[in-house]
């Protein structure tokens, strides 16, 4: 399905996108664990922003990856990356549901420094911070949800159809 352009197959779209977007949260959360252990005691409004900033690049990655693995066209899945040996696959062909599954668990590894540096640094949460995790719980573990329903049924149907 190689067609040697740097664009996936026709009508379809690439998933680079989505890619960045896993990266650009990562990059969050690492500066946001920064922010908390070196910089935080100076000023509670600032940290206030990093931490909504950090919730709100989190759902929309998780949002991105939703959308990346379930949307559709035709019955076929509309997001393409290349693969190890440079060809055009699906995106979610390349994710299993067990790494999907893992993805609230490495959250909540990441949760755990952010959380612990608030209580030691500050006494604990705003209520306006306590809201931006309530709604990014609820957006993130929604969508990651959705992301592993996608990826489980279109691994299903590949099974099925090799059949």
């Amino acid at each position: 399905m190689d067609t040697g352009l740097p664009a996936p197959p026709h009508r379809r779209r690439s998933a680079t996108w989505i890619i960045y977007m896993g990266v650009i949260t990562h990059f969050t959360f690492a500066c946001a664990i920064t922010w908390m252990w070196c910089g935080s005691t100076s000023n509670r409004a600032i940290t206030t922003v990093v931490l909504i900033g950090t919730f709100a690049t989190a759902s929309a990655g998780c949002v991105s990856l939703a959308i990346g693995t379930g949307c559709r066209r035709g019955g076929r899945p509309i997001f393409y990356a290349k693969n190890q040996d440079r060809t055009w696959v699906p995106y979610v062909s390349l994710l299993t549901p067990g790494r999907v599954a893992a993805g609230p668990l490495f959250g909540a590894v990441l949760l755990t420094p952010l959380i612990a540096l608030l209580f030691s640094r500050h006494g604990g949460p705003t209520q306006l911070e306590i809201v931006a995790f309530v709604v990014y719980s609820i957006v993130a573990n929604g969508a990651m949800w959705l992301s592993y329903r996608s990826v489980r049924d279109y691994h299903r149907g590949v099974a099925l159809e090799t059949r």
